[in-house]
């Protein structure tokens, strides 16, 4: 029995999500799971209307993202994210907490990965020189996510079962009240445990993790440059195809480390980022 507790708590370490991500992870009745980091970037890329990469007058900064989330029961999960953000444009410092993202996710299918998610999002503003806000509109988001994994309570899985490679995906619609037009986004991801150990004797693995994002939106373009929020959403019209890969690793069996690199590949009218990240995730069960 202890070696089941174990291979399951490493399987849900191992499919943990990191702040901010769109993965649709579940926590089970009564569970809470947290996660933050540290992530440091360069901030001086874009995609101007062309899609050739050009260099902006932003500066490197850091980024600490916060994301919690409470199991209702089995079937739904309530979270929150956000993040904080610095850096230098133009020699001016901007700093504050993004958008807060607040929504509820449900189970699609009992026992295989299936989900749908409905989210709020309560702007937030980053301050220059903490006076002058940026403008940021009110929005909301639906999207569903789905993954190749088998539900651990479906059955005993060997270590076999777990070193699969694990493909996931999903899609989803950003309505933003006013004028900014409707964003579009996706992912595709795939995991797979490098490490192999003895599963009924120590917690271990690494698992690497690749994902693709994709995001475009539809409709008008203001006169002037939309507001870029930290390189993330931009609320004019424009495309953005942004890669990552990382590295998991459980430190328990209810708690992990993430470490991943990420940057823009191709867009159109679009800041990019490069950076690097580390987040840490831990879960308290009932």
């Amino acid at each position: 029995m202890k070696s089941k507790s174990k291979l399951l708590a490493i399987l849900l370490i191992a499919a943990f999500p990191v702040a901010s991500s769109y993965a649709g992870w579940m926590q089970s009745e009564g569970d809470i799971a947290v996660s933050t980091g540290l992530g440091f970037k360069d901030n001086g890329n874009l995609f101007d209307n062309q899609g050739i990469a050009q260099r902006n007058n932003c500066s490197n900064g850091f980024n600490i993202p916060v994301y919690a989330e409470y199991g209702m029961s089995y079937y739904n999960t309530i979270y929150t994210s956000t993040s904080f953000d610095s850096f230098n444009c133009g020699g001016v410092k901007q700093e504050g907490f993004n958008d807060i993202e607040a929504g509820i996710r449900g189970r699609m299918d009992y026992f295989i990965d299936h989900n749908w998610e409905v989210a709020a999002i309560l702007p937030q503003h980053l301050t220059v020189n903490g006076a002058i806000r940026l403008p940021k509109q009110f929005g909301f988001k639906v999207s569903v996510h789905s993954s190749s994994r088998v539900d651990p309570y479906d059955s005993f899985l060997t270590e076999a079962e777990l070193a699969k490679s694990n493909f996931g995906y999903g899609a989803g619609l950003k309505y933003w009240v006013g004028d900014a037009p409707v964003d579009l986004y996706g992912y595709l991801s795939y995991g797979r445990i490098l490490k192999t150990s003895d599963w009924s004797t120590e917690v271990g693995g690494w698992t690497f993790t690749a994902r693709l994002d994709g995001r475009t939106s539809f409709g008008k373009t203001y006169v002037t440059p939309g507001f870029v929020g930290v390189g993330v959403d931009q609320h004019d019209k424009y495309k953005l195809l942004t890669g990552t890969i990382g590295l998991n690793h459980p430190l328990s069996m209810n708690e992990s480390v993430n470490f991943f690199l990420e940057r823009g590949l191709m867009g159109q009218n679009a800041n990019f980022l490069s950076g690097a990240f580390v987040t840490y995730s831990k879960v308290w069960r009932k």
